[in-house]
This record gives structure tokens, C-alpha cells and sequence, in this order.
């Protein structure tokens, strides 16, 4: 640890690299499979490669000092020819040294696994037909090393990527053809133990090959499939850029991935005998031939959004299907749990994300980095109160807990001499203070709460009886349902740390000036990993969790990047974040501050300084009609922006009122026209029709938060909250086609969705699974049965009823409010 510091010190100063090479290659001369000191010591060694100083001189003979001779070659593989390059030398050096010490089970995979990452550098220094070559020969060594190991594709992964990107057909087909070379081998192995009688004698032998033999073939399988984009691309992260940019999956030629997705399929249920009676951890190379069937069907699903988007769902229904089948035996897998969420989300099925994230086997330490799987499923309040406490006790204690606990453990290490343990504590500390799930729990808790204290007073008003599961929560609710404005101050206070808070008093001036100079100080420092488990087809919830789902569906008409040319998706996140708190802080503080064009300055302040210039970058790319400027992109997606934009603007109270009532408007009635679309659908069956474009997620946020925040700032307008001197006979009936709209958006949820579903039965539920069924294939696919495919349409049914239900008692509430106010 002494060294690695020492290490990084010197990394960070220009005149320092030599050194921190050499700190590095101690640290490597004491743990030979140190990966990270591997990596900065070969990053290190090419950088005063290229300088071509005298420093590289030193660096060679500090090498030679460790036994590390950068002239010294192995057993002459393919990949041993480095082009030269220094970096190469030493990896290959480093190599030899670990084979001589005992090799990879003796040392580890570390200085194996160095020979590609100096391939991979040099590649990426300079691309040229050698050196992607070189790239493809050290993968194919590697995989001829350790193909029967467990691990072997997964470490390959960032290799794979690199060689994708560097283009060179010659070097992929080359790779392509050694991998199918090994692969057939294995497959010829299997076979054969498949259609032999083993004997006793020597059966515990043959079996113990014929598991090698499987994992072989599936890493072949796997990384094969990994670098074919040009038949299936199931990958949504593009690496040739620093941000994360996600392209929907796609297939290339016909039926490629329903090929893929047979071949893989009848590989995992023939090897079903060979793994049954192992341990669990064992059937890690027949489960990944299943979720990569599952990726390879979410691939044609995806590919059917141009056309035909009910071809789609189906495609989708039997993805979550094919990972059910591999989670029946391995009930913790967790990339195939990652993969079924991935699917009910998309799928509307919110209730299921939930269900199966309690099936993690993971520490409560980790939802650091975890919790953001379900936040689609919280953050548009499509689940009740008691399922999204769960989750929240879960979140709540790890912090409540970390609070205590990592002050404690650093001081005791202190005690004892642990300094290295007593700086992994603090970084811990800063990893939680920073995380991205965290912020984004925080955000999700605070509107939570805040539409439930409305809905509670609406409740208490309209005399409707109050769900008393939770009596503590029930009691403070009841305390505070006559201050409508005060629950959203709340939310918006917590959505951005407690800057927003509602000033009165004569000091108002300076706590304009104080709030808007931490508004602009605010800091998110996210630093965590929200997308290292992320299913390879998924990407991370962009702007808006809730809308996650419908956001996957409108791919098909947003080009490549649904994040803009200079965001990642955590700034695209951060951003809305902040656009949303400025909502309901505006809806909040309007009401009840003295000065209201002074704050009405300070919001406008606030809203220019985190939405930049995007305002007139969208009206550029509506007058430019771009097809994906949908109902949905301009007044749900952007809701935020819009709202607060009628509300900055430099006019009187009747036309903001319209503005915002536009808005209202346009989300219900364009709402209503699309749940009465989807229930008129004549492609899907009746038990699955609501999975269609997101429906049930864009109606959960629809209602818990775009009509929520607008229809209140309505009827603060309305009561004279807002400014003085309104012309209320005039705003009421400007309410009214509001109110008319809400209506129908009400009325279409529950004649054209929830009474359709609640008239389902399980009868519906089998022509469902039938359909799609015979939709991916007319004969029968390995994996895919109609009691699996059955259960799944009883599962997405109740979780479409479920979620509606609950956006149609929200709409009611606020119809009532609306009935009220006119």
C-alpha cells in the first residue's frame, strides 16, 4: 500500500513517470498478479516509450534488477512477437517469470492476462493491421490457455471491445476462425460423452473433461458471439469515446438472432445431465449459454421496433421467458436476475423488478452500487407504499449504518497500526457520500413521500377512507395534510441536498442571493459504477427513471446516442434531477414567499444555469420536424423544462396559467388517445397488450408527477397564491378544458385498460403464451414451455392492473381537486 501511494504520487507529476514505472514494478515484483499495478506499469512504460528519453533506459534496467529481462520471450506463441514495443517485452518477460514460478495456478492469470493489455495499448496508440493482429493472436493464445476456466470470456470482455473497435476485419475473421476451431473441438468431446455409457471406473474421470470440454465451448460460444456485430449487435456501449453512448440492439440478416438464440438454447438443455449433480457454482458455463440465447431474442425484438412493435413485446416475453429457465435451477444467478428486471421493466412489470431484485444474493453493502435496477419501478410510483418501504429500509440502513460503523472501523485501525485499512474505510466513506443510487434514492424518497402526503389530504378532504399499513408514516402524514404547498417544498429541498427551501422574513433579498450561489456550487461527484452490472442490452435510466421503458421503445427514431453530443448519462441525469427539484420547489415556494418577482428572478436563475441553452436547441429541431420529437419527447420528457419555462417567463397571470394548462392538455389527451391505441391492438393478446411502448410506465409518470406538479400550480394560480391581482372567473374557465381532459384521460384508463385486463382470466393468459410462442418459431424452442410462457402472461397482467390502478387513483384525486378549484 506504502508503494502504490508512493506509486500515484508520482504518476501525478510530469516529471515523475519514471518513477512511478518503477514503484509500480516493485509492487508487481512482490504480487505478480496485482492487475492494477500491471496495467499502470505497462500504461507508464509506454508513455516514456514514446518520449524517447534516456528514462526508458532506466526503466529497462530496473527491470532487469527485478529479473524481469524485457529481451526475454516464452515459448514462442503467436502473440510473442510484440512489434517491438518495450511495453510488449516486459509483458511477455512478466510471463515468463510467472511460468517458471509455478504459472497461473501458483501466481494467478495476472501476467497472462498482461500480454493482451499491452496488445490492447499498443493497439490503441497506434491502429494499424499489426498491431490489431498481435491484439488477436494474444486473445486466441489465451482462450488455447484458459478456455476451461470459469472466467476466461469474462476477462476477454474488454479485449474483445478493443479488437471490435480498432476495425480490422483481417485480425477479427482471424480470431473468429481460431475461436471456431477450439469450439468444434470441445462440441465433437461433448458429444460424444453425451451419446457414451460411462462406466464407474472411470466416470468421475470423463466427467471432469467433459466440464472443461463445456466450458470451452461456452466461452468460445460467448466471445465468439461478443465480436460478431456483423450478424447480432447486443452491446448498448460504445467505448471509442469517453462517454457512454447507447445504440439499440440490432440483427443484421434474417432471423439471425432467433438462430443464435436456438442453437444456444438446445447446447444449455443438452448439457443438463452433465451438470445436475454438481454444486451450483458449477453450472456457470451452461447458464451463460442461456443468457446469451436470452440477449440474442432481445436483439430481434429490438430489431422489430421499426415495424412491427407488437412483434416486438412477443420477442420480449420470451427473452424474460428464456431467464426464468436458466434462474429455475440457478436461483442467484445474478447477470440472468440482471437480465429478467432489464426485461419486466421494459415490459412495464414493476412489481417483478422488485420481486426479483430480493433474489440477489448480495451483501446490503452493495446496493451502493445495485439499487439502481429498480429505481424505474420507484421512481413513477407504479408500486404501493409498503413494497417501495422495503426497499427503502434496505437503502436507509446501509447509510445509518455506514455512518457509524466506518468511523469506527477507521479509528480501530488506527489503533493498530492498519493505516492501509484505515484509508480503505475513508474512500468507502467518500464512495457512499457520492453515490449515483444514492442521489437517486434520495430524489425518489422525497417525491414518494411528497405525492403521498397529497394524496392523503385529498383523501382526508374528499372523506376516503386512509390506508392505515404503515400507522408510524400514517401519523405524520396526518399531522401535516392541510399544507398542500409545504409537502413539495420538502421534496424539493431533499432532491437537491436542502438548497431549496422556502425564505420569508425580512431577510428575503439575502436568501435569494444565498440560495442561488449554493445552487450554483452544487457539486454531484457520482463515484460509483451505475453501469458495471447492467445487462449488455439495457442501458442506464437517462433523464427520466420512470420513463426507462418507453425510452427503449422510441429508440427507433432517436439515431444512436440518446444522451447529447458532450453529456454521459449521468450528467443527462443530474441535469433532470435538478429540472425537477426546481419544479416542485416551484410550485412550493411560490405560494408562500414575500417577494414573488424576486423569486420568480432566482428561479429563472437557476433554471438558465443547470438547462443552459437546450431551449433553443429544441425549438431548432421541432421547426426542423425530426421524427423523434414526439408528443412524448416535448411534453413528458422535457416536462420539467417546459413547466418551469411558463413560469420564468416575463408575463402576466392569465398566460401563464394557459401555458401550463397546455401542457396539462396535451399529456391527457395524447395519454388517452395512446392507452385506447394499445387496448384496440389487434396483433397482441389481451394479457400482454400493456407491455406495448412503455404504456404503463409513461401513464405512472404522467400522473404521479407531470399532471401532479402542473395541476397544482393551476390551482395555486387560481386561490391568488401566486400573484396578487388575478382574474379568477377568467382562470376558472381556462380550468375547465383541463378538467375535461383529465376526464377523459381518466375514462380511457378505466374503461380502455383496467377494466380490459380485470375481464382477463388465465384462459387469456395461455393464448398468450401460445402466440408468442409460435411467433419466435413454429416448432418448439428449447427452453420456452407453455406453463413457463403462461405464468409469465399471469405475472405481466398483474403488474399492468396493478400499476394502472394505482395512476388512476392518482388521476381521481386530482380530478377531485380540479372539481374543487372550479
Amino acid at each position: 500500500e506504502r508503494l502504490r501511494l508512493l506509486a500515484d504520487l508520482h504518476a501525478s507529476l510530469d516529471e515523475g513517470k519514471l518513477k512511478a514505472f518503477q514503484y509500480n514494478a516493485d509492487i508487481i515484483d512482490l504480487a505478480p498478479d496485482d492487475w492494477t499495478a500491471i496495467v499502470n506499469a505497462i500504461e507508464l512504460l509506454a508513455e516514456l516509450e514514446e518520449r524517447k528519453e534516456g528514462s526508458i533506459d532506466d526503466a529497462i534496467a530496473h527491470l532487469a534488477k527485478l529479473g524481469l529481462d524485457a529481451g526475454a520471450n516464452s515459448n514462442g506463441n503467436s502473440s510473442s512477437s510484440g512489434g517491438g514495443s518495450k511495453t510488449m517485452s516486459f509483458a511477455l518477460a512478466l510471463r515468463t517469470k510467472c511460468e517458471s514460478n509455478g504459472g497461473a495456478k501458483v501466481i494467478g492469470r495476472g501476467p497472462y492476462l498482461a500480454v493482451l493489455e499491452a496488445a490492447r495499448d499498443n493497439l490503441s496508440r497506434k491502429n494499424d493491421g499489426t498491431n490489431a493482429q498481435i491484439l488477436s493472436d494474444a486473445i486466441s493464445d489465451y482462450v488455447d490457455a484458459f478456455a476451461s476456466w470459469t472466467s476466461c470470456a469474462r476477462e476477454l470482455r474488454t479485449f474483445m471491445q478493443a479488437l471490435m473497435d480498432s476495425g480490422n476485419a483481417e485480425a477479427i475473421r482471424s480470431c473468429r476462425k481460431r475461436l471456431a476451431k477450439r469450439r468444434d473441438v470441445a462440441v465433437t468431446s461433448l458429444d460424444e460423452f453425451y451419446t457414451t455409457n460411462v462406466d464407474d471406473k472411470d466416470g468421475e474421470v470423463k466427467k471432469k473433461d467433459a466440464m472443461d470440454a463445456l466450458r470451452v465451448e461456452a466461452a468460445c460460444r460467448v466471445l465468439d458471439a461478443d465480436i460478431s456485430r456483423d450478424d447480432i449487435d447486443t452491446a448498448w456501449v460504445s467505448k471509442k469515446t469517453e462517454k457512454n453512448c447507447y445504440s439499440p440492439p440490432v440483427v443484421y440478416k434474417d432471423r439471425a438472432g432467433i438462430n443464435r438464440a436456438r442453437t444456444f438454447m438446445e447446447r444449455f438443455e443438452k448439457c443438463e445431465t452433465l451438470v445436475e449433480s454438481l454444486d451450483f457454482r458449477e453450472w456457470t458455463p451452461r447458464d451463460v449459454l442461456g443468457i446469451y440465447a436470452t440477449h440474442a431474442l432481445v436483439a430481434e425484438a429490438a430489431s422489430c421496433l421499426h415495424l412491427k412493435q407488437s412483434r416486438a413485446v412477443m420477442f420480449l416475453v420470451c427473452a424474460k421467458a428464456l431467464s426464468k429457465r436458466v434462474l429455475q435451477r440457478s436461483k442467484h444467478h445474478a447477470e440472468a436476475l440482471f437480465d429478467e428486471i432489464s426485461s419486466s421493466c421494459v415490459l412495464g412489470a414493476s412489481q417483478s423488478m422488485l420481486d426479483t431484485f430480493a433474489f440477489l444474493d448480495a451483501k446490503n453493502i452493495q446496493m451502493a452500487s445495485l439499487l439502481h435496477h429498480v429505481v424505474p419501478a420507484l421512481d413513477g410510483n407504479s408500486v404501493r407504499f409498503e413494497k417501495f418501504h422495503k426497499i427503502y429500509v434496505k437503502w436507509k440502513s446501509l447509510q445509518q449504518q455506514s455512518d457509524g460503523d466506518i468511523g469506527e472501523s477507521f479509528a480501530k485501525a488506527l489503533r493498530y497500526g492498519a493505516f492501509d485499512k484505515a484509508l480503505e474505510f475513508t474512500r468507502f466513506r467518500d464512495t457512499l457520500r457520492c453515490s449515483f443510487a444514492f442521489s437517486q434514492m434520495d430524489a425518489i424518497a422525497s417525491k414518494f413521500k411528497s405525492i403521498y402526503l397529497h394524496s392523503m389530504r385529498l383523501e382526508r378532504h374528499g372523506d376516503i377512507a386512509v390506508d392505515k399499513a404503515d400507522k408510524d408514516f400514517t401519523q405524520k402524514v396526518e399531522k401535516r395534510v392541510e399544507q398542500v404547498t409545504r409537502q413539495f417544498a420538502e421534496a424539493g429541498q431533499n432532491c437537491s441536498n436542502g438548497i431549496l427551501c422556502v425564505g420569508n422574513g425580512t431577510m428575503e433579498e439575502q436568501h435569494e442571493k444565498n440560495m442561488l450561489y449554493l445552487w450554483k456550487n452544487l457539486c454531484f461527484t457520482h463515484t460509483d459504477d451505475a453501469t458495471g452490472t447492467n445487462s449488455s442490452w439495457f442501458p442506464p435510466y437517462l433523464s427520466v427513471p420512470a420513463l426507462a421503458a418507453p425510452s427503449w421503445f422510441l429508440a427507433k427514431n432517436s439515431g444512436k446516442n440518446t444522451t447529447s453530443e458532450s453529456s454521459s448519462y449521468r450528467d443527462e441525469w443530474t441535469r433532470n434531477h435538478l429540472l425537477e427539484s426546481l419544479s416542485y420547489f416551484s410550485v412550493a415556494s411560490l405560494g408562500s414567499c414575500n417577494s414573488i418577482d424576486e423569486r420568480i428572478h432566482t428561479i429563472r436563475e437557476m433554471f438558465e444555469y443547470c438547462a443552459g441553452d437546450s431551449a433553443s436547441k429544441k425549438e431548432v429541431k421541432e421547426e426542423n420536424g425530426e421524427a423523434f420529437q414526439s408528443w412524448m419527447q416535448m411534453n413528458v420528457f422535457a416536462f420539467n423544462e417546459t413547466f418551469i419555462q411558463a413560469i420564468v417567463q416575463n408575463k402576466e397571470a392569465t398566460e401563464i396559467f394557459d401555458a401550463i394548462s397546455r401542457i396539462s392538455i396535451s399529456c391527457s389527451r395524447n395519454l388517452a388517445k395512446d392507452i385506447r391505441a394499445v387496448a384496440s391492438n389487434l396483433h397482441l393478446p389481451n394479457s400482454i397488450k400493456f407491455a406495448l411502448d412503455g404504456i404503463v410506465g409513461t401513464t405512472s409518470y404522467v400522473s404521479s408527477h407531470v399532471l401532479t406538479v402542473s395541476c397544482n400550480a393551476l390551482i395555486l394560480i387560481i386561490e391568488g397564491k401566486v400573484f396578487e391581482t388575478v382574474n379568477k372567473r377568467k382562470l376558472k374557465e381556462l380550468l375547465e378544458p383541463v378538467k375535461d381532459a383529465v376526464d377523459d384521460l381518466l375514462l380511457a384508463l378505466r374503461e380502455g385498460a383496467i377494466d380490459l385486463l380485470k375481464k382477463c382470466n388465465e384462459n387469456d393468459d395461455a393464448h398468450a403464451a401460445e402466440v408468442c410462442a409460435k411467433e419466435i418459431d413454429d416448432d418448439e424452442f428449447p427452453g420456452i414451455n407453455t406453463t413457463l410462457m403462461q405464468k409469465i402472461a399471469t405475472e405481466l397482467r398483474t403488474n399492468h392492473l396493478e400499476s394502472l390502478e394505482i395512476a388512476a387513483k392518482r388521476i381521481e384525486l386530482l380530478q377531485t381537486e380540479l372539481s374543487w378549484s372550479v
